[in-house]
């Protein structure tokens, strides 16, 4: 495994950044659609300008979070918790109420060893995003 970079967001409607398909952006928290990992960034640099190149900018607050990638490129579940971020239900229907499980609940639905129950460190943000 090795460090790499997710999108997140504390908003308690969006989450993490699963990826995009066709210009509409995925996140945890909003219509998962099956996704059961969210894509990386190499480096902080690469998040930051993924996220400068969008035509629109957010309205929400978005944070770059170092995460361990199961594959090298994207980031399971269960990684994501382990590095502090919150789980989400990859069969979500959409309805944003319910699709998020607290920590106690990821923890008894993934491997998470290791796994510490402080959040992860802010990274510090790069651009103006």
């Amino acid at each position: 495994m090795m460090t790499r970079f997710v999108l997140y967001s504390p908003d308690p409607t969006v989450g993490i950044f699963l990826g995009d398909c066709l210009g509409l952006g995925f996140w945890s928290l909003m219509a998962p659609t099956g996704q059961e990992a969210a894509v990386t960034f190499a480096t902080e640099a690469e998040a930051a300008a993924f996220v400068a190149s969008w035509s629109e900018q957010p309205k929400f607050a978005i944070e770059i979070r170092p995460v361990e990638a199961d594959d090298g490129i994207f980031a399971t579940v269960a990684a994501c918790v382990k590095a502090g971020l919150p789980a989400w239900d990859p069969n979500a229907d959409g309805d944003i109420t319910g699709t998020m499980v607290s920590r106690a609940q990821a923890e008894t639905l993934f491997e998470t060893s290791g796994a510490t129950s402080t959040p992860a460190p802010k990274v510090e943000r790069k651009g103006d995003f």
